[in-house]
């Protein structure tokens, strides 16, 4: 009788063909390793066997959740062969496999097959090598004293993770079946070695590599800006295909970078690849020039084989404060507006100036003024700045440091002052002449409306805007009006060919700036995030500025208006006191006008627009609108308030009408139309079109 769950063992008859199998097998793998393309590898998984149905020693029945023992080791020894498809990061592989089951029979069974399958190479950047996922099966027979004719069969998967370029481990699964006997799992963990050809002198060869020292203020621009050069050669008679360099430092890099990759490279032919370095922020820690290792890996094709070289290349990194100013934009590096301690700061100063009542010129006029009385506040005096010329390693504060410290070069106030700018939303540039670096703000006044407050030579027009430069050395930052003559003078009296003009917003299109300096607390400083009072001091210059401005324009108008009485120099008057901030004044000029004359009226609507009374505002252009129903400025602030009302359709058909009478004044408030659309910068600074006439 025979126990239950028993599966026929019974042996084959023996006949020669029995001990030809194996050895057949052994050829047949044995012959595909040594033809393979990507040489021979060798693997060997150690691993546990879980029978699903079999016998055991004891002729018993298994089964994987019975009484009986049935996880025993097992494994296997591979010897492949690969094949890499071209172009393609996958692979085939065949050779020789000889497994072995340790739960069924009077002793273990060895077995012997062809194996085949392929799989995905794929990059791994932890070891900096490549990794493997393959799937295949195996085809053989039972190998021992008394080789039988038994159908053994295998089906499974590993995934590998390259330690070396010769060496890889991994976990492996596999189902085994052997006929009549036996069907299972086995789960082990496969380590595979795979000798890379050696490279001979006459091969494609890697000749050298430049790499410059790394200044930590650029780190966020040296893959755009590669900061080496890389040559390799193809020495061989053959192309070689598929050549990809890499480049990786472990200390500052997330991960291996690619460098370059060509599909082919004929014999004889160089190619330099530029390398490229996507470095960590960390780079801002360092104190002082640091010696670092990069380290280079090549990999080609050649005659179907994978290559790889490896090297290492010294190079430095410099002090976090150095860069090489040979361009202009650079400095531009070092404007940090994203500091969280400078944007506080430029916060606490725009809270002092919400409850001054003179509003000259335009409000990045004002903060600039407010900025510039704040540092004066701080007591931050100059440092002297020796002889520098362009082209030469120079070192920057950064701004954080230079409001703790209360002191800095020339360069350093510039550049902490742009920051505070940009911080406060204002758009900077930093303007270079002969032994001087100064700053400058943009207006946000249309030219139009600017070239009506400010004389000639007071400004400078760039890039379409209007610019107010600042010398920031001239009296120790003792007054804003001073620094703003100081720098026109030096700016006009410097021949245009020796003079440069930085925007610093499009600087940073060109060089990404360091986003914040986080050391300064390291370094001993506390960073200031709260403005000094300001109040008195920014009124009186303020208040000095506008009575200086309009004093003498002012008696000219009043002599008139006495003599005459003229409805037209009283709303110049008006518009006088207006653009400089003196709202309340120019109200007592229009508003008897307002009635019967448009410009009065939209003088009027624009006193209460910025004031943000809407409705007042709206009546005011409405009535101008009516009394002179093509006048472009009435129909700009009907179409602009009736949009802030919610009158969309109004805002809509008014602004349809405004851009047929000058589609040129139109384009800037396209937004009315667009409720998708935030309105712009210039409208949610009270931008307005003062009318004289």
């Amino acid at each position: 009788m025979k126990p239950s769950g028993y599966i026929s063992t019974k042996l084959e008859t023996m006949v020669p063909l029995t001990r030809i199998i194996p050895i057949a097998l052994l050829l047949m793998g044995g012959l595909l390793s040594l033809y393979s393309q990507q040489g021979i590898s060798l693997s060997i998984t150690p691993g546990m066997d879980l029978p699903l149905v079999g016998i055991d020693r004891d002729r018993q029945a298994l089964t994987p959740f019975g009484e009986e023992k049935v996880f025993t080791l097992g494994g296997s020894l591979s010897l492949q062969g690969n094949w890499g498809l071209a172009g393609y990061p996958l692979f085939l592989y065949g050779g020789l496999d000889m497994d072995m089951i340790g739960t069924i029979m009077e002793k273990n069974m060895l077995m012997v097959g062809f194996s085949s399958g392929g799989g995905y190479t794929y990059e791994n950047y932890v070891f900096d090598a490549r990794g493997y996922l393959g799937l295949g099966g195996a085809l053989g027979t039972y190998l021992n004293n008394d080789p039988v004719t038994n159908f053994y069969m295998k089906l499974g998967g590993s995934l590998l993770f390259n330690i070396s370029n010769t060496f890889s481990v991994g976990p492996t699964a596999e189902y085994r079946y052997f006929h009549n006997n036996y069907a299972g799992l086995t789960i082990g963990v496969t380590a595979k070695v795979a000798p890379v050809p050696p490279i001979s002198e006459d091969q494609a060869r890697y000749i050298g590599i430049q790499l410059a020292p790394v200044y930590p203020a650029m780190y966020r621009n040296y893959q755009t800006y590669p900061s080496g050069l890389l040559t390799f050669v193809n020495g061989e008679k053959e192309a070689i295909e598929d050549l990809e360099i890499y480049f990786f430092q472990k200390d500052y890099m997330e991960k291996t970078t690619l460098c370059g990759r060509y599909a082919k490279v004929e014999p004889g032919k160089t190619v330099s690849v530029p390398v490229a370095l996507p470095l960590k922020a960390d780079v801002l820690a360092s104190q002082e020039e640091v010696a670092l290792t990069g380290e280079i890996t090549i990999r080609y094709r050649l005659k179907g084989r994978n290559h790889s070289l490896k090297t290492t290349k010294p190079f430095y990194l410099e002090e976090a404060h150095l860069i090489i100013d040979d361009i202009p934009e650079k400095t531009a590096l070092f404007v940090t507006p994203e500091q969280a301690s400078l944007r506080e700061y430029a916060r606490s100063v725009q809270e002092q100036l919400t409850g001054v009542t003179i509003t000259p010129v335009d409000s990045n006029f004002r903060t600039a003024m407010g900025l510039y009385s704040s540092l004066s506040g701080l007591g931050i005096t100059l440092k002297s700045t020796a002889d520098e010329q362009r082209g030469v390693e120079k070192s920057f504060q950064y701004p954080v440091e230079t409001l703790a410290l209360k002191s800095g070069e020339e360069k350093d106030l510039v550049v902490a002052y742009a920051a505070l700018l940009e911080a406060s939303g204002i758009e900077s540039a930093i303007l270079n002449i002969p032994g001087k670096t100064m700053a400058a703000l943009a207006l946000l006044l249309p030219r139009e409306e600017a070239v009506k407050i400010l004389d000639r030579g007071d400004y400078i027009e760039e890039d379409g805007k209007i610019w107010i430069p600042l010398d920031l050395s001239a009296t120790d930052l003792a007054g804003f009006i001073d620094s703003w003559m100081s720098g026109t003078a030096a700016w006009n009296n410097t021949p245009a060919g020796e003079r440069t003009f930085v925007s610093v917003r499009q600087a940073w299109t060109r060089y990404k700036p360091v986003e914040s300096y986080p050391y300064a607390e390291r370094d001993g400083l506390t960073p200031v995030t709260a403005s000094p009072s300001i109040s008195q001091a920014y009124e009186e210059e303020l208040e000095a500025f506008v009575m200086k401005r309009i004093s003498k324009e002012e008696k000219v108008l009043l002599d008139k208006i006495n003599r005459t009485g003229d409805i037209r120099t009283k709303n110049r008057l008006g518009v006088l006191y207006a653009r400089y901030g003196l709202l309340d004044r120019a109200k007592q000029q229009f508003e008897p006008l307002s009635y019967d004359y448009a410009p009065a009226a939209i003088n009027m609507g624009n006193i209460f627009y910025i004031q943000e009374d809407y409705v007042r505002a709206y009546i005011n252009y409405i009535a101008a609108a009516e009394m002179d129903r093509e006048n472009k400025y009435a129909l700009l602030g009907k179409a602009r308030t009736a949009r802030m009302l919610g009158e969309q359709e109004t805002a809509d058909s008014v602004y349809r009408t405004l851009s047929s009478v000058d589609i040129n004044l139109a384009i800037p408030f396209s937004y009315i139309v667009n409720k998708e659309i935030e309105p712009s910068e210039r409208e949610t600074r009270k931008v307005v079109y003062w009318v004289e006439e």
